[in-house]
């Protein structure tokens, strides 16, 4: 897993420590963790997008 955070990309997990995989189960205000390749970071929710890819 290492590896995958050390090319830029992180995991976000719930404050249960659950993995985030769906930005429509977000709600403005929800805590979120980051996990980085050195690191991590307490987020807030401010708002969601629909997949824009």
């Amino acid at each position: 897993m290492q590896g995958v955070l050390d090319r830029g990309f992180a995991i976000l997990r719930d404050p249960r420590g659950r993995p985030l995989t769906d930005a429509t189960t977000l709600v403005v205000g929800a805590r979120v963790q980051a996990q980085l390749a050195r690191g991590s970071a307490d987020l807030l929710v401010e708002g969601t997008r629909p997949n824009d890819l």
